[in-house]
């Protein structure tokens, strides 16, 4: 409960995310760079997506899928957790077995296009 009420009480995302809106930017980009610009930052999809869902998904429009901008949201929270340099799974996985780090974020380039465009195909296709 305590972190319900602090998540509605921050007045600044509902204030940016109308004010984007009003100037034209769709809310599926919306729901796409939000979550990865808090997913890169806290290193932390539970915590992106609590941010981000109750926010995102109350604005909504009526009639549109709920679900289609849940995936989103999801999706681009997962991307960015995966490839923010915070990941501590990451960061230690590449100390343990002193890794090139250049040479790991290589190997997420070809996976993470593929969940990208398929996040796109799905919300175009299903829209």
């Amino acid at each position: 409960m305590l972190f319900r009420w602090t998540v509605n009480g921050i007045t600044l995302f509902p204030i940016l995310i109308s004010n984007l809106t009003r100037a034209g930017v769709p809310l599926a980009v919306l729901c796409i760079a939000l979550p990865a610009v808090i997913g890169m930052a806290s290193a932390s999809q539970a915590t992106t997506i609590a941010l981000t869902y109750p926010i995102l998904l109350s604005i909504v429009p009526a009639g549109a899928s709920r679900a289609l901008y849940a995936m989103l949201i999801y999706v681009s929270s997962y991307m960015s957790y995966m490839v923010s340099p915070l990941h501590l799974c990451q960061v230690f996985t590449v100390q343990y077995f002193q890794a090139n780090v250049a040479k790991v974020y290589r190997y997420y380039v070809i996976p993470l296009a593929a969940i990208f465009v398929t996040m796109v195909g799905v919300y175009f296709v299903a829209r």
